[in-house]
């Protein structure tokens, strides 16, 4: 996807979603580039095509996300790949767990329980969409939809909301 296209959509649906998340007193940064999967830290990446990465401290409530614009043949794609990545954001409150393990633990027994650890978010994330896509119905395309019902002169919502 163009770059300038994928710019418009972020900007449209990245407050609808920040909200629907509870993320509101979060500093998101949102970069679109190329991801190169050979640059990720994580064993099980080179099985992968990686669209979107996410970097976030929970202590200052401020996060990073990278999203491979060129991958996303779609806006629905795009924005389902903004929706996981923030979705490890509404969790990551876990990673004060895992940064206590990491001063606790030589290197090298970190490394394998950091495996897991990222596993285990991954899995968790992946449980999360299902439940918005299947349970509470709140899809990418729904969330595109409710952006463009809010009213122009304000910042309220429209009753569908």
């Amino acid at each position: 996807m163009d770059k300038s296209k994928a710019r418009e959509i972020v900007k449209k649906v990245m407050p609808k979603l920040q909200s629907l998340l509870g993320l509101d007193d979060w500093n998101i940064n949102i970069s679109l580039q190329h991801i190169d999967a050979d640059e990720s830290e994580r064993d099980w990446s080179e099985n992968y095509t990686i669209m979107g990465s996410c970097l976030a401290n929970h202590c200052y409530n401020t996060a990073s996300i990278t999203i491979d614009h060129e991958l996303a043949r779609k806006p629905k794609e795009l924005v389902d790949v903004l929706r996981h990545e923030m979705l490890h954001i509404f969790h990551s409150d876990f990673n004060i767990v895992r940064d206590q393990v990491k001063v606790a633990l030589d290197e090298k027994t970190f490394k394998i329980v950091d495996e897991v650890f990222c596993l285990a978010s991954e899995k968790t994330v992946s449980r999360i969409e299902s439940m918005l896509n299947r349970g509470l119905k709140i899809t990418a395309k729904k969330m595109m939809e409710a952006q463009k019902e809010k009213c122009p002169d304000t910042n309220e919502p429209t009753q569908d909301d």
